[in-house]
């Protein structure tokens, strides 16, 4: 081979060497400005399509101070607004008290309004004694520390209540909830429902994506979804909801980008918190929190079996399958969500006879009443004041104001 042949060989290799190292670090900046901006989701620190959290207002905490003043009536109120219920000592769950005589068994709620952050209380269950309308004694009856005046850690108390939310233009109802504290038996439900081999794929059901991709192909549009839940995330992280053959291809590129740099559990906890439920009084549903909220009137943690299943079903049409408004549909929606986590080995058919003998909800969950409108606009306006952060953060990235 002749030298000038050699060096023309040499100048190729480095040339494609090089182009080669370029895309590489194009490619590498490009995945790396990915996951900062997947992390600002994660964070609640920017909104989507389908990812966004009002903010919320709070009033002060009740705190347990010996000695404070305290009228029996004042502490009734209190619990009242709260929605402690009464039970029989002794107590089983937060949320509940007993009162004999000048003796109150609470057992106060914690309150950690911040994903990821540290709770600002953590539950206690206390016994309170009241006397002359003062709060004179507090014992723990959890084994925690006991409590007295002048101590280090801030005192015991009942959380702050919701007084309402700051809203964006779509006025929708969410709050991130994280995924530990889902039942398992509702994330099994919705997988089995939603995307069976959702545990199996990277992001993309390749048959069922094929499948539909050559359908909607054919008929020049999209007729066909087969979106796996990666991909219904990447949708409302990214993209919104129109029905066109190149979003679809966005939309399976983003959910290969999103299963490089989550976890499962934390690509399930994201879709469970931006999940449509549907709409009611000028307001969208959405989150499994909120959901829980509108149709059981009870937190999430307490959902079981049947509750799984009827929000499992309701996630492909929710206005149309409300079971407030369509309970024939509801049912039948229902039922096909039960029918798929019998098939995927998650119940078992007497389960499922239960649950289908089991009465829908007929009427929604209260939503927190707008108690102080006029305080609620001054607030927005002092944060509308403070230019730290940007305009939209107000309405869309679950500022906490307490």
């Amino acid at each position: 081979m002749s030298p000038l042949a050699i060096g023309t060989r040499r100048h190729r290799t480095r040339r494609a060497l090089s182009l080669l190292g370029a895309a590489v670090l194009l490619l590498a900046a490009l995945a790396g400005g990915f996951r900062a901006r997947l992390m600002r989701f994660r964070a609640l620190a920017e909104s989507g399509p389908a990812w966004s959290f009002p903010a919320r207002v709070y009033s002060d905490a009740v705190r347990f101070t010996p000695g404070a003043v305290m009228p029996l009536r004042d502490l009734e109120a209190q619990l009242a607004a709260r929605g402690y219920e009464p039970a029989d000592a002794p107590l089983a769950r937060p949320g509940t008290y007993d009162e004999r005589g000048p003796f109150v068994e609470v057992w106060a709620r914690g309150f950690a309004p911040i994903p990821g952050a540290r709770p600002l209380q953590t539950p206690r269950h206390l016994q309170l004694t009241i006397a002359g309308g003062r709060l004179v004694r507090i014992e723990p009856l959890d084994g925690g520390a006991a409590i007295a005046l002048g101590a280090d850690t801030p005192a015991p108390g009942l959380e702050p209540v919701l007084i309402g939310r700051i809203y964006d233009k779509d006025r929708v109802r969410r709050t991130w909830v994280p995924l530990a504290r889902v039942p398992k038996v509702v994330r099994d439900a919705i997988v089995a429902a939603e995307d069976r081999r959702f545990r199996g794929h990277m992001g993309l059901d390749l048959r069922s994506n094929l499948r539909a991709l050559m359908a909607n192909l054919r008929a020049g549009g999209v007729r066909e979804g087969a979106s796996t839940i990666t991909q219904q995330l990447a949708r409302g992280l990214f993209l919104g909801p129109q029905r066109t053959v190149s979003r679809k291809l966005s939309e399976m590129a983003y959910a290969l980008g999103l299963e490089l740099f989550l976890s499962k559990d934390e690509i399930l906890e994201m879709y469970l918190n931006s999940v449509y439920w549907g709409r009611a009084d000028g307001l969208g549903i959405a989150g499994i929190a909120e959901a829980s909220r509108f149709y059981f009137d009870r937190p999430v943690d307490s959902l079981g079996v049947a509750e799984a299943a009827l929000l499992a079903g309701l996630i492909p049409a929710p206005n149309g399958s409300s079971p407030f408004r369509n309970p024939r549909m509801a049912r039948v929606r229902r039922d096909a969500a039960l029918r798929e986590r019998l098939g995927a080995g998650v119940i078992d058919a007497a389960t499922a006879a239960r649950v289908r003998a089991t009465p829908l909800p007929d009427h929604p969950g209260g939503a927190e009443p707008e108690r102080f409108p006029s305080y609620l606009g001054a607030v927005r306006e002092a944060l509308l004041a403070d230019r730290s952060r940007p305009r939209e953060a107000i309405e869309t990235h679950g500022l906490v104001v307490l």
